[in-house]
């Protein structure tokens, strides 16, 4: 039988903005300073902005990028930043053209020989290519493995092959150039139980078993309440960064 499958044009814009962490301003302040100006940088398969804003803070012109409309139409409007509905594998930029390209939570989504094609095209000499992801969240006590079960079982038959990149960190997907040493980062936030239920619906997997007709949140939902109590809890994704800098 073939499952269907959820892939970025049927994601929820609106929870997907709201739940999912930010990113850390150091972040973006290490990709400023190792990149060659901060002319242009664009954001490639940005979703709803979530790395195309605090870009859009340190780069003259930034150029968010993504294949579904409704994603871009989430991301508020800003002076210095351009929304392009395109493909990774076809980018609609002039040669030489781009100082950074960063690609954030989504390179598991794309052609990658297309795309490194594209990023080798457009990246001036010296640019960088950075792309990260975060796999499963840490969280203290019962509820970690709670949730832990909850993506490995419970979800096991509703993600994508795909998704098994996001958990290895992007270790076996290839970039074009040589790494750079990037920085240890983690994202933490402390949310109540709620906060933690709008996060796992943003899961591709939960989506994908809901358009089946199969609404496994709301059946874990109780559980993860109980465990949780009416407090807030620390929330952890170890970020895993990959920077490459095109031969100047």
């Amino acid at each position: 039988m073939t499952l269907p499958r959820s892939t970025p044009d049927n994601w929820n814009s609106g929870s997907y903005r709201q739940f999912r962490p930010r990113y850390p301003d150091t972040l973006f302040d290490w990709l400023a300073a190792q990149a060659p100006d901060h002319h242009r940088a664009l954001d490639c398969g940005c979703g709803t902005g979530q790395a195309s804003r605090p870009l859009a803070a340190r780069f003259e012109q930034v150029i968010a990028c993504d294949l579904v409309p409704a994603q871009l139409a989430a991301l508020e409007a800003l002076a210095n930043c351009r929304r392009v509905v395109a493909s990774s594998a076809a980018l609609p930029f002039a040669a030489a053209s781009l100082s950074l390209i960063t690609v954030a939570q989504a390179l598991h989504w794309f052609d990658l020989p297309a795309f490194h094609r594209e990023a080798t095209r457009l990246l001036v000499p010296a640019g960088l290519l950075a792309v990260w992801t975060y796999g499963l969240c840490e969280i203290d006590g019962e509820c970690g493995p709670l949730v832990r079960t909850f993506h490995d079982h419970t979800l096991h038959d509703w993600w994508a092959p795909n998704r098994a990149h996001v958990v290895n960190g992007y270790r076996d997907l290839p970039l074009p150039w040589p790494l750079l040493d990037a920085p240890a980062l983690t994202l933490r936030y402390d949310w109540h139980w709620r906060d933690m239920l709008g996060y796992l619906d943003t899961w591709s997997a939960v989506i994908a078993a809901r358009a089946a007709g199969e609404d496994v949140l709301d059946a874990f939902a109780p559980r993860l309440a109980q465990a949780w109590g009416d407090g807030t809890r620390e929330v952890r994704w170890p970020l895993h960064l990959r920077v490459a800098r095109k031969p100047g």
